[in-house]
Formats: structure tokens, C-alpha cells, sequence
């Protein structure tokens, strides 16, 4: 008798705009660091294929520091891609067997997906930035800065950015924040944020809180189990402005991988898990151009 699958990972909801806790230090530790060198420099390769292996068997599970995958892969995690094709994105949170994980966590997971994937229109600062790029300078007259108005008016204080919005004027300089980032794109494009130029960040008085300028990284997007490109922690006000502005192109990092996907792409090139995971890459980055 067949074995049950595993259950599917559940949605754990955080407040929009925010995140985990500890998810600001993770981001910072995520990107490449002497600490992670060591690990990647000793038997990374046969540890890697391992934990695919098992956990492509197993059905769950996750492994493999971010940072250690970044040193190891290098620019085989950067893609170009049509921001048209991305079209749905993963929880930042969810709930695996009772233990609460961050979606930044790891590199490599195997489990089901699908109750922690939705479309990115569901996301209120993806759809907020939609209508900011048609609206632009009107913004004031959009449904959302009203809904959002009213809320200040009433005392909620809604969030956003990982800040409370509590008068009308914080309310603007959230619009006015988007929009700056909006003009900037139009200009230069989106670039990767290791080559962009300082043009592109907005004056000091529209400038989010420090940290979260620290830990700023390229788009993310996960590898799902079927293939598909899912957009994945960092970068959801630029690549919703990319979308509502019709960008041909822009740069992303892969940050996650399903184990199902790559092994099966191991198997079929006849190669482990660590050297097939580029060419597979390169696969996937050409599926997802215009």
C-alpha cells in the first residue's frame, strides 16, 4: 500500500507590509558573507545532491543556506526575465507540520506548494502600485488611497512597508515614494541593485526606514515544482511598477528551489543535482522570456 503524501504546507498570514520576525537580519545574513565560505568550500557539492535527493523522496522538508547556494552558483541565480510571465508568488510564511517558517529560510524545499502559492494580484501593494502607474501624480483619486484614507481617519493606522501610516501626510509620502520609483524606472530601466546608479533612489525625505535600505536585493523568485518562476520574498514594489510599466526585461535571483523540479532535471541531463542546476536554470530563464 502506497504511502499518504505529505500534507501541504499551510498559509501563515502576516501583516501586509510586514514580515517574520527576525526576517530583516536573515535578509542580511542571506547575502553572500565570509561566514558562509566555509561551508561552501567543503564537500558542498555531495551534501547538496543529498539533500535534493532526500528531499524530493520525502515530499517535505527544507535545507541549504541561501548564502552558501549564492557563493557555490554565483551568476547561474540571476536571470532576465519578462515580468509579464511571473504571474504568481509564495507566502513569506507558512506553516510546516506546527513549525512557522520564514520563506527565506532555505534554498532547497520539498514540499507542496500549493496552498502557499497565489496570483500576485491578490497582494494590495502589488495592485496599489498598478494603479499608482496609471494614475501617477493623481493618485490621490485612486480607490485604494481612499480606502487607505479612511482608515487613517478612522484610527487603524494601516501598514505599509513595515510602517504605520498614521496621518494623511505619511499617506502621501508612501504615493509619493512609488511614484519616485516609478519615474526612475522609466528612466534607466530596472537594473540589478548591485549595478544600479544612485539616480534611482528617491530624495531622503521619501526613503523607507534605514534597514530595510540595507538589506534591499535584486527581485527573488522560487523555482516551483512544475518549472514555473514565482516571485519570492524582496522586490514586490519594483516588480509590480516593471509590470504596470511594461518592461520588456528585468533581473531577478533565484533564492529557492523546489527538490522535486531539480531532481527530475537531474535525472533527465544525467548529471548530480549541483551541476545540473545551471543548465536547468538557464532552461527555465528561457521559458519565462517574451
Amino acid at each position: 500500500m502506497e504511502a499518504p503524501s505529505p500534507p501541504a504546507y499551510r498559509l501563515v498570514r502576516v501583516r501586509d507590509g510586514g514580515a517574520p520576525v527576525g526576517d530583516g537580519l536573515r535578509r542580511w545574513l542571506g547575502k553572500v558573507s565570509p561566514l558562509h565560505g566555509l561551508g561552501a568550500a567543503i564537500g558542498f557539492g555531495r551534501r547538496f545532491d543529498h539533500v535534493v535527493e532526500q528531499r524530493a523522496a520525502r515530499g517535505r522538508g527544507a535545507a541549504v543556506s541561501p548564502g552558501q547556494a549564492r557563493l557555490v552558483f554565483g551568476e547561474a541565480l540571476d536571470l532576465r526575465i519578462d515580468p509579464v510571465r511571473l504571474t504568481h508568488r509564495l507566502a513569506d510564511a507558512w506553516d510546516d507540520d506546527g513549525d512557522v517558517r520564514s520563506a527565506d529560510q532555505a534554498f532547497v524545499d520539498g514540499g507542496d506548494w500549493r496552498e502557499i502559492t497565489y496570483p500576485v494580484s491578490d497582494s494590495r501593494s502589488h495592485v496599489e502600485m498598478l494603479d499608482l502607474c496609471r494614475w501617477r501624480a493623481d493618485f490621490r483619486r485612486t480607490s485604494r488611497y481612499r480606502v487607505l484614507a479612511e482608515q487613517i481617519a478612522a484610527g487603524q493606522a494601516p501598514r505599509r512597508d513595515g510602517v504605520s501610516l498614521k496621518s494623511i501626510s505619511d499617506l502621501d509620502r508612501h504615493y509619493l515614494r512609488g511614484l519616485a520609483l516609478i519615474e526612475s524606472l522609466e528612466r534607466q530601466g530596472l537594473q540589478a541593485v548591485s549595478r544600479a546608479s544612485s539616480e534611482r533612489r528617491p530624495p531622503p525625505a521619501l526613503r523607507r526606514a534605514p534597514w530595510r535600505e540595507w538589506v534591499e536585493r535584486d527581485i527573488g523568485v522560487a523555482v516551483a515544482a512544475d518549472g514555473a518562476l514565482v516571485r519570492h520574498t524582496c522586490g514586490r514594489h519594483r516588480f509590480a511598477a516593471a509590470q504596470g510599466l511594461g518592461l520588456a526585461s528585468i533581473p531577478v535571483e533565484v533564492r529557492l528551489i523546489h527538490a522535486g523540479w531539480l531532481a527530475a532535471a537531474a535525472t533527465r541531463l544525467g548529471l548530480p543535482p549541483h551541476r545540473a542546476l545551471p543548465i536547468a536554470l538557464s532552461e527555465v530563464e528561457a521559458r519565462h522570456r517574451r
